[in-house]
């Protein structure tokens, strides 16, 4: 993907909250955005960031696009040195079936570097001592349980760290129901710019879906 690509994502025009009402202009001219946002986004609906360059509109999934810029920023992490840890006041234990005990296991190395601490695979339950700093709101057993369902799904032949590594930006990414600030929206949409592969999560779910200009002002009969 060439830079001069990923800068045509150049700031944020709106939300779009389907099933809501959103008001948005864009002068193709001298590039000036304006945005009215509905103030109430339903529990299950779908928040899109929308940016503009003077020839196309994008539609950002806000969940996917936060995605990938927590794992790269993770994955530099890793580079230095071991990313945040947030060790719990009180240890958990976690039941686990034998298969979903053996797979934490196989997986231990790759997430203790990524921060989770475990104290013992013996019996039938997990020890859990810490969690990355990143996840730290999350109920640790729902975690783990929620680390065994997706460690233990398809792509077996992709690397175990860029695994791990997609588990815990998924979980740390703002939801896609979530209301931002506009602040927040230029903020993300200028990360994700900044991003290697700024168009696709760690999990391959496309991050933009673009539309011409060109196109919306023939599908309006405009010819400016």
């Amino acid at each position: 993907m060439t830079r001069r690509r990923k800068r045509v994502i150049v700031g944020v025009v709106a939300v779009v909250v389907l099933g809501g009402v959103v008001a948005y202009n864009v002068n193709a001219r001298n590039n000036s955005q304006v945005a009215v946002q509905t103030q109430k986004a339903a529990r299950r609906e779908l928040v899109s960031v929308v940016s503009a360059s003077g020839e196309e509109v994008f539609f950002l999934d806000q969940h996917v696009a936060h995605e990938r810029v927590i794992f790269e920023r993770l994955r530099r992490e890793l580079a230095r040195g071991a990313p945040a840890s947030q060790a719990l006041l009180f240890q958990e234990s976690v039941d686990l079936g034998p298969a979903a005990r053996a797979l934490l296991e196989r997986w231990r190395e790759p997430l203790e570097r990524l921060g989770f601490a475990f104290e013992g695979f013996g019996g039938d339950a997990v020890v859990v001592s810490a969690v990355p700093a990143l996840l730290k709101g999350d109920e640790p057993k729902r975690l783990i349980q929620a680390a065994a369902d997706e460690l233990g799904g398809p792509k077996a032949g992709e690397p175990a760290l860029d695994r791990a590594l997609a588990f815990v930006a998924c979980r740390a990414a703002v939801k896609a129901n979530m209301p931002l600030e506009r602040e927040e929206m230029e903020r993300l949409v200028a990360e994700l710019g900044a991003t290697e592969t700024p168009y696709f999560c760690p999990h391959g779910r496309p991050i933009v879906s673009r539309v011409s200009l060109a196109d919306i002002r023939r599908e309006l009969k405009r010819n400016w």
